[in-house]
């Protein structure tokens, strides 16, 4: 277990070194090539050198050449004037200068607020974002507890009183229904890792999941309690379904201007992680979750470092703390999952 979570650690701290799950071919994480200091002294003071020895032959060749008269420059009063025209042609361009320096000085000012702006809306949106979910993952708890708490028993009792052949063939349903499940699974291993794949993967999930609400109603034939209860159990289920599907919304509505950055790395962690996440619990999770967040609020805050830097940052962040949610949620859909082996039991 700590090795795991070493693992994940890694991952998540080389958000803040190197960008370990990044493309091979992409530069360091602020955008910037490394080129050797040595290397390029040298080849700057051979340049000096080289401007030097053309500048001294320039002024060897002007001394064999007759000046324009119209361009000498002459003392006046003691005070040596360059030409009128010249003197004009410099205030208009010293002038254009200063135009042109103020209006990109006006600019970067007016990016700068408007970066600003931008991460204080982000800010806000993460707040929102992380109360959503946390509020839709809570909803989900309570559905499920209250269903127990209001059904469990009389659930466990109308399927105790099935007949025995019912019971058999319900066993035998769920047997091949976790088989079903399995082999969904394996599927998707064999495949290459990034998002679409494993949506295309959750989709298949919840799809055999409906389903198998619908094989069991078939074999419950016209017993009214047992059947009462399977669809208050199946209303929990779609119930908790639309709440994952508004999670999954908040969360790509949070992504914003960076949403290709985001995917980009997500399919490079899910690629790498692999099934690292399968054995941390719940809890452990949480705790990296929280983590995430505090680094997330460091660096919306950081002005220190390029904004090309800070989104790289923030993209894999974001991309991490998708992943883990999400197989936070794919834990709490087999909960909302028929446990027929469960149900039944014979106390």
């Amino acid at each position: 277990m700590k090795k795991l979570l070493a693992l994940l650690m890694i991952a998540l701290l080389s958000v803040f070194g190197t960008t370990a799950f990044a493309d091979e071919d992409e530069d360091n994480t602020d955008g910037t090539t490394v080129t050797s200091s040595d290397d390029s002294d040298e080849e700057e003071n051979e340049n000096k050198d080289e401007m030097e020895d053309e500048g001294m032959e320039d002024d060897r060749m002007d001394d064999r050449r007759p000046r324009p008269t119209n361009m000498q420059v002459r003392p006046v009063n003691g005070t040596m004037q360059q030409p009128q025209d010249m003197r004009q042609d410099n205030r208009g361009q010293g002038s254009q200068n200063n135009v042109q320096g103020m209006e990109r000085k006006e600019m970067n000012e007016n990016m700068k607020d408007m970066k600003k702006d931008f991460d204080g809306q982000m800010k806000d949106l993460r707040k929102e974002r992380n109360q959503e979910l946390k509020n839709n993952k809570m909803q989900m708890q309570e559905n499920r507890q209250e269903f127990r708490q209001e059904n469990g028993e009389e659930m466990k009792d109308a399927f105790g009183e099935l007949d025995e052949e019912t019971r058999e063939a319900l066993k035998d349903l769920g047997e091949s229904h976790k088989e079903a499940l399995d082999a969904i699974h394996e599927k998707y291993k064999e495949m290459e890792r990034n998002e679409e794949n494993y949506q295309a993967m959750r989709e298949e999930l919840d799809a055999l999941n409906a389903a198998h609400y619908e094989e069991v109603k078939a074999l419950l034939g016209d017993n009214a309690d047992a059947l009462n209860l399977l669809e208050k159990r199946k209303d929990v289920f779609e119930e908790n379904q639309d709440l994952r599907k508004d999670s999954a919304e908040a969360r790509k509505e949070f992504r914003g201007e960076r949403n290709e950055l985001v995917q980009k790395y997500k399919d490079s962690f899910i690629s790498r992680l692999k099934d690292a996440l399968n054995k941390i619990p719940d809890d452990k999770l949480e705790k990296v979750l929280e983590k995430i967040d505090t680094a997330m609020a460091k660096y919306e805050e950081n002005e220190k470092i390029t904004e090309d830097r800070k989104d790289k940052i923030m993209s894999q962040l974001i991309a991490l703390k998708e992943i883990i949610e999400e197989k936070i949620e794919e834990r709490d859909t087999e909960e909302d999952g028929l446990d027929l082996e469960e149900l039944l039991s014979v106390d």
